[in-house]
């Protein structure tokens, strides 16, 4: 059995910067991005 699954990072998008939302800015993060699991 093949399963994938890939996840957004929240902080990302909800990182408390004003441009969060629009343009990903999370503000002083160690690092955001999208985790990939495959199985």
């Amino acid at each position: 059995m093949k399963r994938t699954c890939n996840h957004y990072c929240r902080c990302c998008i909800s990182g408390g910067h004003e441009l969060s939302k629009s343009t990903g800015n999370a503000g002083a993060r160690v690092a955001c991005g999208i985790i990939g699991l495959q199985g």
